[in-house]
């Protein structure tokens, strides 16, 4: 029988055995193709049901058109607003025991996988955020994260030039669509 290890937690470990997530309620999580086309796929609902459009700040790379106007939107998951809650991310589930756990499980969005090393917002009551950032796992991690908010950003680019020709107004469901399209056509 094994004794108690001498190895220290690390940041996934500390954020398995949080019972708060306190960072699935405090900020809003925004996602990239490669996640939504995952998590529809994993769950079989299609992500206009599970995402909203937020508000982008001017120049954001992941900023989407859906008309012609200089207005851009974040793809982000839905939020839940339960009386005498604070609102939390859709996949956030809670028990009578007060815990709480992420219902996607490793389905869950990029910037989950690498808050807090990555900034997302959002307050960390798991102590996640004082292991080292140092991590070889973390840093893979980090790395393919980034890859995926680059290979959104083209996506990105490519939906507002469409959109750009156009004179039509498109809705959140066509975005996510040409969203899915996108990855699928990049074998993902």
């Amino acid at each position: 029988m094994a004794g108690p290890s001498n190895e220290p937690d690390s940041r996934y470990d500390r954020w398995l055995r949080c019972a708060e997530k306190r960072c699935c309620v405090e900020s809003t999580v925004h996602v990239t193709a490669r996640d939504v086309a995952t998590i529809a796929r994993t769950i079989s609902v299609p992500p206009w049901e599970f995402t909203f459009a937020e508000d982008a700040s001017r120049g954001a790379d992941d900023g989407f058109a859906l008309d012609a106007s200089a207005r851009r939107y974040r793809l982000a998951l839905r939020r839940t607003f339960f009386p005498g809650e604070a609102p939390h991310c859709t996949f956030l589930l809670r028990f009578a025991s007060g815990a709480a756990r992420c219902g996607l499980g490793d389905t869950r969005p990029g910037s989950c996988r690498v808050f807090p090393l990555a900034g997302r917002g959002g307050a960390c009551t798991c102590a996640i955020a004082s292991v080292a950032r140092n991590d070889p796992a973390d840093l893979v991690v980090l790395a393919n994260v980034d890859a995926d908010r680059n290979a959104y950003a083209r996506i990105v680019a490519m939906w507002n030039a469409f959109v750009a020709q156009s004179d039509a107004a498109f809705e959140l469901r066509d975005y996510c669509r040409f969203v899915l399209d996108a990855e699928y056509a990049a074998g993902r």
